[in-house]
């Protein structure tokens, strides 16, 4: 707090950060949690502070006065104040901005995004949308500019560089050497791990509701105010849950997926055992053994075919040909037909077993890189 103390006029980022800095972040839905929802947020915040100035008090090797009231404070506006005074001052202004912050819910998101969004707009963009942009995010064109564009801003700066590289307001910017008007500014998209985002937005909700509550008993309010103030919190409320329905039915459609994959892949482990076994009395009603040219041959002719069964005078051709009998050709081509479906099976078999892998990773990487805001390449 050694910031805090020394300007009258501190920055509440700072100070807020002091007073945090080995704390759970605050918010109001932890408050009304530990507190009770009957106990108002300013008399917890003075809690706060009065601790927060004991503990500097001790660290100054003074005592720390047990309580500290209101109307303890100097009467006189010429009298300069104490340390203390002044420390619980700072404290109680830099907890009220952080408080206000929470509600605009700018604290948690800023922490929990990967780069701080345009609170404007991040709340906005529709999941479902999202989450299909994200599919097919390697054939978007304007995802692959801005890859190139990003690719280009991080190369190795070289002579023959078109670009001077700069960082303006959160943006990423290109400047054209030969003409310095000419800009290529670069808005990296917002992504977010969605179990934070979830646990960010019930948290959100819990905070709303206890506002709606605390809105209802308030006597301090006009019918008026109250109304425009019920307004608000509700297009909140409506937002939130928008967004979680919206990420319920993403990962719906996520487990559809798996299931179908799931019952196809069972089926078609059924197929193969029965396959197999047909596949093995196919090759026991083969009376004599071919030669391996015959049945090269065989199978040559059964893919020519479409993987058919052959004509039985192309059959009786190759027997002539090659001295075996009809019948012994009948079997081997019978045999080859369950080998050949045994076969594709096992190919599909396999690679339903790698759609499933890819469904699991694609939906895991989803989920933990979620781009809820697009990037932006603007051009000046």
């Amino acid at each position: 707090m050694s910031t805090s103390n020394n300007d009258p006029n501190p920055d509440p980022e700072e100070v807020a950060n002091e007073v945090f800095e080995d704390t759970p972040e605050i918010d109001d839905a932890q408050e009304v949690e530990q507190e009770g929802a009957e106990e108002p947020l300013e008399e917890e915040e003075g809690e706060v502070a009065e601790g927060e100035a004991e503990e500097e008090a001790e660290e100054e090797g003074e005592e720390a006065p047990e309580e500290m009231a209101e109307e303890e404070l100097p009467a006189s506006v010429n009298e300069e104040p104490t340390k203390f005074q002044v420390a619980k001052n700072n404290v109680i202004t830099a907890i009220n901005n952080v408080l206000e912050k929470v509600n605009e819910g700018l604290i948690n998101v800023n922490k929990m995004f990967k780069n701080k969004p345009n609170k404007s707009e991040f709340m906005d963009g529709n999941i479902g949308s999202m989450a299909e942009y994200q599919e097919n995010l390697y054939e978007d064109a304007k995802y692959l500019e801005y890859l190139s564009f990003i690719k280009t801003f991080f190369e190795r700066e070289r002579k023959k560089s078109q670009y001077n590289k700069s960082y303006e307001g959160g943006k990423l910017v290109l400047i054209n050497k030969t003409d310095k008007t000419k800009k290529v500014m670069i808005t990296p998209p917002v992504i977010v791990d969605i179990d934070t985002y979830k646990t960010y937005l019930n948290r959100e909700i819990e905070v709303v509701l206890f506002k709606i509550v605390t809105l209802i008993e308030s006597y301090t309010m006009t019918a008026d105010e109250q109304k425009a103030e019920f307004a608000k919190l509700k297009s909140l409320y409506i937002t939130f849950k928008s967004q979680l329905n919206q990420i319920d039915q993403v990962e719906k459609s996520h487990m559809e997926k798996l299931a179908a994959l799931e019952e196809q892949i069972a089926a078609t482990a059924i197929d193969l055992n029965v396959m197999k076994d047909s596949r093995q009395d196919a090759y026991r009603q083969i009376q004599a053994p071919i030669s391996g040219a015959v049945r090269e041959i065989l199978m040559k002719r059964y893919k020519e075919n479409g993987l058919k069964p052959l004509d039985l005078n192309v059959v009786q051709e190759i027997a002539r040909e090659h001295e075996v009998a009809p019948e012994v050709l009948e079997a081997w081509l019978g045999w080859i037909a369950k080998s050949a479906a045994y076969v594709e099976a096992q190919r599909k078999y396999t690679e339903l077993l790698k759609s499933r892998r890819a469904e699991e990773h694609n939906h895991y990487h989803l989920m933990k890189n979620f781009i809820i805001q697009k990037p932006i390449i603007e051009f000046s």
